[in-house]
């Protein structure tokens, strides 16, 4: 950075201090921001009918840290309503299912930050065989996947492209889809300087992927995981502006640290994730 940007961002940042302090109105940048779209998807909480259901099915989840917490609270979303929990298996680098009967199997999928490398190796596991022993796929994408370097419509294109292809090829597999997680966001002085000199923000650019998830699978295929993560057990919503329109930001409520969840956030995720499995109608 050159000297005189350094003293420029010192000379704004004094401004905005000064400001703060005399009640002086220096901050021009507009707060409110213009409203999501399309809205997010408002998945709600399974119910005792809807858990059994799930339970009976053969489910492949693909998924990497954010996806474990949420398996880690599938046990007490069952416990909670008096039922049995569940089989439950990490499947590992196996490329079949341990044995017959209904089942989460789970894989640690990819390498945070390659999307496309989680993509592929999603459909390579369903090609080799799990495909034909399934009855629900799901792959989530990790916060760090998406960030502001990302070229989100690409990656949406290649997403969607290969889900499609998935589905034709395995007609009798239901594909669910999960929106991008996100992350806790401060809003203080630094944060509103960064704002505006309109400095990058992850979270904005996961809000664009997202809106891309909804308009394409919002229609009772699709876990909205950002609006969960970013709504509080008070039912508040944790939103940011940046470059003038809203984000979904991970609620603090929700957080065990910025991008993961505490036991709480876990099993708001959990229940509506199994309610998402539990209303799907089967394709096959």
């Amino acid at each position: 950075m050159s000297r005189a940007r350094t003293v420029g961002l010192g000379v704004l940042a004094l401004a905005l201090v000064a400001g703060v302090g005399t009640g002086v109105l220096l901050w021009s940048v507009s707060w409110t921001g213009q409203p999501m779209s399309p809205d997010p998807v408002h998945n709600p909480a399974a119910t005792p009918e809807e858990l059994v259901r799930a339970a009976e099915l053969r489910v492949f989840f693909g998924h990497r840290s954010v996806g474990a917490n949420i398996l880690d609270a599938v046990p007490g979303a069952y416990t909670d309503a008096d039922l049995p929990v569940p089989a439950m298996v990490d499947l590992g680098e196996a490329s079949a299912l341990p044995g017959e009967g209904p089942m989460i199997v789970d894989t640690r999928i990819g390498e945070n930050g390659d999307p496309l490398g989680k993509l592929g190796n999603f459909d390579a596991r369903l090609r080799a065989g799990l495909a034909d022993q399934v009855d629900v796929a799901v792959l989530k994408f990790c916060y760090e996947d998406v960030t502001d370097n990302t070229d989100v419509p690409a990656l949406f294109e290649r997403y969607r492209a290969t889900l499609a292809a998935l589905g034709a090829e395995y007609p009798e597999v239901t594909f669910l889809h999960v929106t991008t997680p996100v992350r806790t966001e401060p809003t203080d002085l630094k944060w509103r300087v960064k704002e505006l000199i309109r400095r990058p923000n992850d979270n904005a650019a996961r809000e664009r992927y997202n809106a891309l998830m909804r308009a394409e699978y919002g229609d009772g295929l699709l876990l909205d995981l950002a609006l969960i993560e970013a709504t509080a057990p008070d039912g508040s919503l944790t939103t940011v502006p940046h470059a003038g329109r809203q984000h979904l930001a991970l609620a603090p409520a929700n957080a065990k640290d910025p991008g993961h969840l505490n036991a709480t956030g876990s099993l708001a995720v959990a229940s509506r994730f199994l309610g998402l499995l539990g209303r799907a109608e089967p394709v096959g």
